[in-house]
């Protein structure tokens, strides 16, 4: 379902929102599922040069071989973070997507 309208989602529009829920969810933060998220919430403050780069970038990895995350679905083959000139940070994902063994480029995901 999506988060703000409601509407029923599935396929990649769902693995967009559910990357994008993983990777903004502080670890520890839901009772019952502690290990549930990544540490990109503990980097996002970190000025943007290349030492942040590589570690949103291994935050990434981390989140999606941790398998409470459930990101099971996206086999990633690379990573890349950018940021706007208001200093937001987004990542840009390529990947094969298992269910349907196809290359995928998710781009622009806000941290």
């Amino acid at each position: 379902m999506n988060r703000t309208t409601g509407k029923v989602l599935s396929g990649i529009d769902h693995l967009r929102q559910r990357i994008a829920d993983v990777l903004t969810t502080p670890m520890g933060t839901r009772v019952m599922r502690r290990d549930y998220g990544s540490r990109v919430f503990e980097l996002i403050d970190n000025p943007m040069n290349e030492r942040f780069k590589v570690e949103i970038t291994m935050a990434v990895y981390e989140a999606f071989k941790s398998p409470v995350n459930g990101l099971y679905d996206l086999t990633l083959i690379s990573v890349s973070v950018t940021a706007n000139t208001s200093g937001q940070s987004f990542i840009d994902i390529e990947g094969k997507y298992v269910p349907t063994g196809e290359m995928l480029k998710l781009e622009q995901i806000a941290l």
